[in-house]
């Protein structure tokens, strides 16, 4: 009897941790209009700096920048995703260097940097905007093959901050991505939240609703996808506590690297870290 209780009580305690890691539901339907519209910004000789937007799953339409790669037909794809200070500018450097690699890139703005952005009332809104940047993520790759030439199996994600807290999200529900790089990310947003590295200790109802987003929840889970975790030593909002166990809980294979460097990962190390690492795992040239 004291058995059978015993097994019954740990069957209901794997049940219940399985459904406490559950990946948010960031599903669409593929086969609606993705509405790319496009218009040329800029010439630089190895690519092309086009103005993008396409229809978002969940309402509104996605703006970014799209960076392709001349005389290149079957480019590798890389969809870039930026910190919560920045926008689709932020990371376009990186994307107009690996260009010249041979990668295709998006870059998308979050939907609390669109043109009149929706105002979360609720934590519960709150979350459903990073679910749907999540699904716009998911709807860039779609743009990158769709549009742009790039082979399905020739895909990947680098998210800074706001980008890499997301990423477990992302890893787990686009698997298509095949390597993802995270700069920066919180392992638990929601530890975060109560828990600050600086300032007051935020609501626990909040935080009980972003718990959803804990990428360490997720992260486990991204395998056969390669991950780059890259931490700053000087930043001011990630905690040693936070990268640690963002960088234990994500699945192998991973890298882990730490740099001399804030927040921003503006530092030449860390970006040429990256860009290495991206071409190596989309087998791209130097």
């Amino acid at each position: 009897m004291v058995r059978a209780l015993s097994a019954l009580l740990l069957t209901s305690c794997l049940m219940l941790w399985g459904q406490a890691r559950k990946p948010p539901d960031i599903s669409y339907d593929p086969q609606a209009p993705l509405d790319l519209q496009q218009s040329p910004v800029k010439d630089f000789g190895h690519a092309k700096l086009l103005d993008i937007s396409y229809a978002s799953p969940r309402g509104g339409r996605v703006n970014g920048y799209a960076v392709i790669p001349s005389a290149v037909p079957h480019p590798a794809g890389i969809v870039w995703q930026h910190w919560g200070q920045g926008d689709r500018s932020s990371m376009l450097p990186e994307a107009l260097s690996m260009a010249r690699r041979g990668a295709a890139s998006i870059l998308i703005n979050s939907p609390t940097n669109r043109p009149n952005p929706p105002q979360a009332k609720t934590p519960e809104e709150g979350v459903a905007l990073w679910l749907q940047d999540a699904v716009d993520i998911r709807r860039a790759a779609d743009a990158l093959v769709q549009n742009y030439g790039v082979p399905v199996t020739k895909l990947a994600y680098a998210g800074h901050s706001y980008g890499a807290t997301l990423g477990g999200v992302v890893a787990v529900g686009e698997r298509r991505f095949r390597a993802l790089v995270l700069m920066g990310g919180f392992a638990s947003i929601s530890d975060s939240i109560l828990h600050p590295k600086t300032g007051s200790p935020g609501d626990a109802h909040l935080a009980d609703v972003y718990s959803a987003l804990d990428s360490e929840r997720y992260i486990g889970q991204a395998a056969p996808a390669a991950l780059f975790l890259q931490f700053a030593r000087y930043d001011r909002f990630i905690t040693q506590e936070q990268a640690d166990r963002y960088a234990k809980a994500a699945s192998s294979p991973k890298l882990v690297r730490w740099y001399d460097c804030g927040h921003e990962f503006n530092d030449a190390q860390s970006t040429a870290d990256r860009e290495d690492w991206l071409a190596q795992q989309l087998s791209l040239g130097k």
